[in-house]
Parts: C-alpha cells; sequence; structure tokens
C-alpha cells in the first residue's frame, strides 16, 4: 500500500473517532438555561400547618417569565400529588384534594423555550 493511501486511511480513520467523540459530547452536555429568574414563595409559608386540604398556593412574579411550573410532593416517599407545568399566573388555587400529612412545595419559572431554577424548597402539613 502506497504512504498516500495510507496517509488518507489514516486521517480518515481519526477524522470519524473526532466525529463519534464530537457526538458523543453534544449528546451529554446537559442544556444550560438562559433564563435567570426564580421565584419567591409566599403561601403557604414553610412549616404551616393547614386546616383545608386544597391550598391556596402564591409566589412571586418573575421577569420575562411567561410560565411557571409548581410541584407538591409528599414529604414521605416523594409521591407528586400537584405537577402543573402549564401555569400563567404566580399562584394557584388547588383543586386536588390532599391527604392529610407532610408536604413539599417549589415552583420554578421559564420563558417559551427555557426553565429557570427551581425556587426553594417548603413545607406544610395538613392536619
Amino acid at each position: 500500500m502506497d504512504k498516500d493511501r495510507l496517509g488518507r486511511r489514516w486521517l480518515l480513520l481519526v477524522s470519524a473517532i473526532f466525529l463519534v467523540l464530537l457526538l458523543v459530547t453534544l449528546a451529554c452536555e446537559e442544556e444550560v438555561s438562559p433564563f435567570t429568574g426564580v421565584p419567591d414563595l409566599y403561601q403557604p409559608i414553610n412549616g404551616e400547618i393547614l386546616a383545608v386540604q386544597s391550598p391556596y398556593f402564591d409566589w412571586s412574579d418573575v421577569d420575562e417569565a411567561t410560565r411557571y411550573h409548581l410541584l407538591v410532593r409528599s414529604s414521605d416517599d416523594y409521591t407528586p400529588w400537584i405537577d402543573k407545568d402549564k401555569l400563567t399566573e404566580s399562584d394557584y388555587q388547588a383543586i386536588e384534594v390532599l391527604a392529610g400529612g407532610n408536604y413539599q412545595w417549589k415552583v420554578r419559572a421559564g420563558d417559551n423555550t427555557y426553565w429557570g431554577h427551581w425556587s426553594a424548597t417548603w413545607e406544610f402539613t395538613i392536619q
């Protein structure tokens, strides 16, 4: 085999390996959101004990947010009880009936493309 053919094969092999590594790297990278707004939680207050089973949730507006994602889950087994990712307002009156127990809740804001970071996680108890 002449040196030119061997050199071309070597170049082709190195190029193929580089392409595969590039594709694997791109596939494994987590998409970083340019959306930076994070809501502040208002209600229910962290540690609050509620007598109602369908609580009202309220958090701060975030500049340029077009949607909010509310997640409420059991503190005992982390089962999601409320998972609403298409909210357009910065509050939510639950229509779901929560059983007595301990819960955690958090919110994130987003624009039409990206989600921002989650808020702090607060806890409340339903009697």
